[in-house]
């Protein structure tokens, strides 16, 4: 039975030294080995933080899916045999607060997802087969945040108020695939995360003869994923902060705003700056303020 064995194996590889190309497995003794893996992680998360007057407010939400998925055929004269595996990862997490103390106020919430997928796969057939392997790893993702920071309701109007509202959204996917008479195998990852976060502070001086007002805001967004086969990303943001204090006739006004958006990352940030005074005789007024937007 051993020598029967031995005789049939030389016989296998015999005629697949002197097959045609083409020749496929088929008929006595041709096996087949074939499998299909696939995973999929999912996470999601949120978080609130708002002020006890309830006009400083900040939130956030993230969600993210990592996937993987191989396919495998294997056949041969005697002998297949096939082997495939997926893992994938995916981790959401989201932070908040807000600040509200005399005449300052303060607000800033975040955003991240990041996951991951790895894949391989073989398949071996003894002799005039046709082996495949098909692979694909996914991950993708959307995070935004929301802030706003407020100082309001003191006598003549005075006021500054400011915010920012950004976000990040993308997928990314690697594909592999490998054929062969008797071997193929491949391997595939794929790893990446989105972030966001903006801030806002807020404070103001709306007594006295010497009054002044200060705010800024600002945000960013990006996606980190490194040469992907196929991509799809988005990025954004917008923000502004205004305000204005008065005296009898005399005032000073000012806002600010961004607006960024891009297809891996952007930032932007706004200031204002207002100082009076009003001595009765004499007064005077500096308003200033800047913004910038950046994305790609």
């Amino acid at each position: 039975m051993k020598k029967l064995f031995t005789y049939f194996i030389a016989l296998s590889f015999a005629l697949c030294m002197f097959a045609a190309p083409s020749m496929a497995c088929s008929g006595w003794g041709c096996q087949e080995a074939n499998g299909s893996y696939q995973g999929q992680a999912y996470s999601s998360d949120h978080d609130y933080s708002g002020s006890y007057r309830g006009n400083d407010t900040a939130s956030a939400r993230a969600s993210g899916a990592a996937f993987g998925s191989v396919d495998t055929h294997a056949s041969g004269h005697g002998f297949a045999q096939e082997f495939g595996f997926v893992s994938v990862n995916d981790k959401s997490c989201t932070w908040s607060w807000t600040r509200d103390y005399g005449y300052t106020s303060k607000a800033g919430a975040g955003a991240v997802t990041e996951g991951s997928a790895f894949v391989g796969g073989e398949a071996f057939g003894l002799c005039c087969g046709r082996e495949k392997v098909n692979t694909e790893a996914e991950i993708g993702g959307s995070v935004e945040q929301w802030n706003h920071a407020e100082e309001s309701g003191y006598s003549g109007g005075d006021f500054v108020v400011g915010g920012s509202h950004s976000g990040a959204t993308f997928t990314a996917t690697n594909y592999g695939g490998d054929s062969g008479r008797t071997f193929a195998a491949d391997l595939e990852g794929i790893s990446g995360r989105a972030i966001t976060k903006g801030d806002t502070y807020v404070t103001i001086d709306p007594n006295g003869s010497h009054q002044s007002l200060y705010g800024k805001t600002e945000a960013m967004s990006r996606i980190e994923v490194c040469r992907p086969d196929s991509y799809q990303g988005s990025v954004y943001g917008v923000g502004g902060v205004r305000g204005g204090v008065s005296s009898g006739k005399t005032f000073g006004q000012a806002s600010s705003s961004f607006n960024y958006t891009g297809s891996h990352s952007g930032n932007g940030a706004a200031t204002i700056n207002v100082d009076l005074y009003n001595g009765g005789n004499s007064s005077s007024v500096n308003v200033s303020g800047s913004s910038y937007a950046t994305g790609r």
